[in-house]
């Protein structure tokens, strides 16, 4: 890859190496470790609780090289949603395509119906269904047995807008190798890689502190994830006026709803809701409690996908290196409470139900929504298009955009967003592709 002071100006910039930052970079490119975040998890009158659960991955592909690794589209209903806010250009039948271009699907054994080879239709992730573990076989073979004779359906073809039934996970792994964004990278050798924190176009090294001053002939893309893409947009002027006085940030564009509408999946691991079945002790998701020192142990995530309550991003000082105040106020709403009590086992008594559901819940880790989609700025920060209402050749790409929060994880929406935006770009700078 190419050294950052040999070409100036770039064509486009783009700020941050995760999911979306990589896909866009290298659709755009095709003419020729783990930081932990402090994050106040619950804020109610009557409790509260800040911890360090949030993390992205510190290498080139951020989350993709450090999630779940589980592919799932989501249902047509939640994207036809988004309509709402970024038009018909974001509902189901217009993005369908560019939730399955990212990636090519693998079924080697001949396992699958053939009809899901719709499901990765020659793109640089390499996908394929979790490997059929012998050991693990009994307990397939009972789950399956007690999901039917309770008159439910099994289910393989979970991508075409409907979700519904048990069904066997595919994953962004093939061939026991783990897949990531990075991917979009390989053999682009115009594209220039930094290592460093971006500050608008101003790029500073923290071990440094030496700065070097980047331009783009075209366009800035911000795409440095839900936490940090809202905190760049405040720190450069573009938010809410009201925040800025108290860090000396001069206004730029007046926009209330960058940093707002943070969204996330609470869940409880705890025997509308999804029920992921971990055959282990599944520590991401129970740090609280020490693993067991021998036996066999289960766990069961019940995630509830649709919260009322919203989180938000504020500045804690002016300082680029500083981390953000982040809060995902989780049961903010007094019905999330009881939505996520309707898929837990009966307990004694509503207290204690509440009780378990404030002490136990965690992060999905699948924060969304901080720089909202919209068709104006009243709305939301970014036009249909993903530009930033105000401003000039900037967008925001990654999942700060999501208006409605996917029912599932969001990993393939991420991609989306990403494929369906380098499409857009492509079109407004036709001369660069033809």
């Amino acid at each position: 890859m190419a050294s950052a002071t040999k070409i100036q100006p770039f064509d486009f910039i783009i700020v941050g190496g995760g999911i979306a930052g990589n896909a866009v970079a290298g659709r755009l490119a095709e003419n020729p470790k783990v930081l932990a975040y402090k994050t106040t998890m619950i804020k109610r009158e009557d409790y509260e609780r800040v911890e360090k659960p949030n993390t992205r991955g510190k290498v080139l592909g951020e989350s993709s090289c450090a999630n779940y690794f589980t592919w799932i589209p989501g249902s047509k209903a939640t994207f036809d949603d988004w309509e709402e806010f970024g038009g018909k250009d974001w509902a189901w039948d217009n993005i369908v395509e560019c939730l399955r271009k990212c990636a090519t699907y693998h079924d080697d054994q001949k396992l699958y119906p053939r009809g899901l080879s719709k499901v990765g239709t020659g793109g640089p992730l390499q996908i394929s269904h979790a490997d059929l573990i012998p050991e693990i076989e009994p307990f397939r073979d009972a789950l399956t047995s007690a999901w039917t004779s309770k008159g439910h359906e099994l289910n393989e073809d979970i991508y075409s807008g409907t979700m519904h039934g048990l069904t066997r996970c595919l994953d962004t792994i093939y061939k026991g190798t783990r897949q990531g964004s990075f991917l979009y990278l390989n053999g682009k050798p115009n594209v220039t890689v930094l290592s460093s924190v971006c500050t608008g176009v101003e790029v500073i090294n923290p071990a440094t502190g030496e700065e070097l001053s980047l331009t783009a002939k075209y366009e800035v893309i911000v795409s440095q994830g839900v936490f940090e893409s809202p905190k760049l947009l405040m720190l450069s002027g573009i938010g809410p006026a009201s925040e800025f006085k108290q860090h000396g940030i001069p206004v730029i564009v007046d926009s209330r709803h960058v940093g707002q509408n943070l969204l996330d999946h609470p869940i409880v691991p705890f025997p509308h809701f999804e029920l992921d079945f971990v055959p282990m002790f599944s520590s991401a998701f129970q740090w609280h409690y020490p693993t067991p020192p021998s036996g066999s142990v289960f766990t069961i995530i019940l995630d509830l996908l649709r919260s009322l309550s919203k989180g938000e991003v504020k500045l804690n000082s002016a300082n680029p290196l500083q981390q953000a105040n982040i809060n995902l106020n989780f049961f903010g709403e007094d019905l999330d409470i009881l939505a996520m009590r309707e898929g837990e086992m009966p307990i004694h008594s509503d207290e204690a139900m509440n009780k378990v559901v404030l002490e136990r819940s965690q992060t999905g880790f699948h924060p969304c929504g901080t720089t909202r989609l919209s068709k104006n700025i009243e709305q939301g920060v970014v036009d249909p298009q993903l530009r930033v209402h105000g401003v000039k050749n900037l967008r925001v790409i990654d999942a700060s955009v999501i208006p409605v929060i996917p029912d599932c994880r969001p990993q393939n929406s991420v991609y989306m967003i990403a494929e369906n935006a380098a499409d857009m770009i492509k079109v407004q700078y036709s001369s660069l592709y033809s």
